[in-house]
């Protein structure tokens, strides 16, 4: 039995891999005007999806190069991808291994920098609600703390809160190491600098330590020293706890949150550094996560200077370009975010300049990036029925005729469904950033597998769920978000620290209501 039709197998055996293409339906009167897909009909032709519908085994020949770490992309498990492939990539002349490795790292970077992202975005609530609570008193110095770092990682002065943090006796150990001028062991590992102290305040617990510890390794770009500090840790336990019983809250650092996606960030950059043309696409992309946009600006103006002649499957295979011309415009919509968070306004507007979109895929990229510049958003350019698309791609896979052996491999691994997704997702994406926060999350669902709802899956993808509990909470669905949550910490433990502030703001809210701590699942 070849290796592709075993990955099918695989796939096939989870929920939502398996879909009927449907009918288009009329369109009503007062419809939108239709969005033109021709150029991705003859797109197509030239894509992954339709070399996959002429010759399944280029499958298999993929699989060669790492077959476990393959397998862990198709079904949806980015770290069963991650091991699956790191053998094979340690050979410095393993491309497609090396891609594969970095796109599945970059995929679980890309989860918990947005959940990072939605902690941050919680904790300010999160202490009002808290403020309310009749011990507030007793938290008030802790809630100074945490409002404290959550400045500083805004890049805002956080003298005020810090005056405050000093009138709990139970702090005062932490005062002299929090100032932004401090320089004592303590006071630079907080900032995410050097070792761990050898000391550290008293009731410190072994949860915050090993974060910090952990965060700093990432920052110094030593993965393999973060993941060992985290070895045994506790997803689920807050850095500062007080109080017993009902009445105990826990705390957690916003200046630390996300710091995993700094982890498999240099994990992925550590895997394609070296590497010559498109796998700098990731590289920035890991470089940008690491917080270094210019070295990713650099690493893109060299790959769009010389662009190879060819996009190797193992870069477009399951991803949101259908060929090299949309790879192309991907490089190019990443480059002005490079050059945005370097501050080159400027060199940003004229790379924007260059963009261009015949494909939808190419115009979701094109306004993407124009979102990132804060320019309106393009109207028409994604169709109002995903299926317009979607049904375009099968058109030509079915124009093959006998000559589409590998059809079934495409429909039993939903393969035309999951790029669609992928470009529906960057649609809503643009959509959020755009000020359009209902329309996103109305997109973003459209692009999800519902037989597996808020749930991961080889469509639901880990980046695109926690993404999606961002979106849900942004227009006030809390319960939603949690649910999304709580069905994807198992494979990204970071989801746990939004997820249980998210349970105090419901049973916060529900006791404010009608005294039922009920928070929801």
């Amino acid at each position: 039995m070849r290796t592709a039709l075993c990955l099918v197998l695989v796939a096939a055996a989870l929920p939502g891999c398996r879909k009927k293409a449907k009918a288009p339906a009329a369109a009503p009167a007062d419809a939108p005007k239709p969005v033109d897909v021709t150029a991705d009909r003859a797109a197509a032709k030239g894509s992954w999806i339709l070399a996959i519908a002429r010759d399944p085994d280029v499958l298999s020949k993929l699989a060669d190069t790492a077959g476990d770490g393959w397998r862990g992309l198709f079904v949806g498990d980015p770290a069963a991808a991650v091991e699956g492939f790191d053998a094979a990539a340690r050979s410095a002349d393993a491309v497609d291994a090396r891609t594969g490795l970095a796109r599945a790292a970059l995929d679980l970077a890309d989860a918990n920098h947005s959940l990072g992202l939605l902690q941050v975005g919680l904790t300010e609530r999160w202490l009002d609600a808290v403020g309310t609570r009749p011990n507030a008193e007793q938290t008030a110095a802790w809630r100074a703390l945490i409002q404290a770092r959550l400045l500083v990682r805004q890049g805002k002065d956080a003298a005020e809160p810090l005056a405050r943090v000093g009138s709990d006796p139970s702090l005062a150990g932490w005062v002299p190491h929090l100032a932004a001028d401090a320089a004592s062991p303590l006071a630079l590992h907080l900032r995410g600098q050097g070792p761990a102290p050898a000391e550290w305040p008293a009731g410190t617990s072994e949860t915050y330590q090993q974060r910090l510890g952990a965060w700093a390794a990432a920052r110094q770009g030593d993965w393999r020293e973060s993941q060992r500090r985290l070895k045994g840790h506790d997803p689920e336990a807050a850095d500062f706890a007080i109080g017993e019983g009902l009445e105990r809250i826990g705390f957690r650092d916003p200046l630390v949150a996300g710091f995993e996606a700094q982890i498999w960030a240099a994990r992925a950059l550590e895997a394609v550094d070296k590497l010559e043309g498109w796998p700098a696409y990731h590289a920035a992309r890991a470089e940008l996560l690491l917080g270094r946009p210019k070295a990713a600006a650099q690493r893109l103006e060299r790959l769009l200077a010389a662009p190879p002649a060819e996009a190797p499957f193992a870069m477009l295979a399951l991803s949101e370009f259908l060929d090299r011309a949309d790879l192309l415009a991907g490089v190019g919509a990443l480059r002005v975010q490079a050059l945005v968070e370097a501050g080159e306004k400027a060199a940003a507007e004229a790379a924007f300049a260059k963009l261009e979109g015949t494909t939808v895929g190419q115009r979701v990229l094109r306004s993407w990036a124009g979102a990132v510049l804060g320019k309106p958003l393009d109207t028409g350019i994604f169709p109002e029925d995903r299926d317009v698309l979607a049904g375009a791609l099968r058109g030509e896979v079915q124009a093959l005729g006998a000559a589409a052996k590998g059809q079934q491999d495409l429909s039993q691994l939903s393969l035309v469904e999951r790029y669609v997704d992928r470009v529906q997702r960057r649609y809503a994406a643009t959509l959020a950033m755009s000020g359009q926060p209902a329309a996103a999350v109305k997109a973003r669902q459209a692009a999800e597998d519902k037989t597996a709802a808020m749930a991961p899956s080889p469509r639901n993808t880990l980046p695109a769920l926690a993404a999606a509990a961002y979106d849900q909470v942004g227009i006030g669905q809390r319960r939603v978000a949690l649910k999304y949550l709580s069905r994807m910490k198992e494979q990204v433990p970071a989801a746990s620290g939004p997820a249980e502030m998210l349970r105090d703001l419901l049973s916060l809210k529900a006791m404010e209501h009608d005294g039922s701590a009920t928070a929801g699942q």
